[in-house]
């Protein structure tokens, strides 16, 4: 579904009464009723707005949301949803500790092997150049 089509159809779960509203449009038009108002209360007798548990498995946190405000929030939002019912957003802004740990490592490595290579190349120090480099191996195995 399109971004702009499901923000469209988003609208359709604002609330409850947005929601009965849509429900009654939609049966109305595909089964060409003229008089809806039996729809009415078969929507308020049926309609039962369940509670849907959410879990974060990026936070390790789980919530409790209700089914309208569930759907409104997944349609309005950038999630992509699988068959099996997972929701996924693309985590760039919201990593994980332990990749923003391994991540910070990655940096401070990458800094002590250009420090090692350049000591080692064209620096006036071969032996810090080592020991840059013994420095930086030592991080690759912390890391791996």
């Amino acid at each position: 579904m399109e971004a702009i089509k499901a923000k469209e159809f988003a609208k359709n779960f604002n609330s409850k009464k947005d929601f009965k509203k849509a429900w009654i449009n939609k049966v109305s038009d595909s089964f060409d009723l003229k008089d809806s108002s039996d729809l009415y209360g078969l929507v308020e007798d049926r309609f039962v707005n369940k509670e849907v548990s959410l879990v974060n498995t990026v936070r390790g946190k789980s919530y409790q949301v209700d089914a309208i405000d569930f759907l409104y929030k997944s349609f309005s939002s950038p999630y992509n949803m699988v068959e099996n019912g997972m929701l996924f957003v693309n985590h760039y802004d919201e990593l994980p500790p332990g990749v923003q740990g391994q991540m910070e490592l990655y940096d401070t490595r990458r800094e002590i092997k250009d420090e090692a290579i350049y000591y080692l190349t064209e620096g006036d120090n071969p032996q810090l150049g080592q020991l840059k480099n013994l420095q930086q191996m030592l991080l690759k195995l912390v890391m791996n």
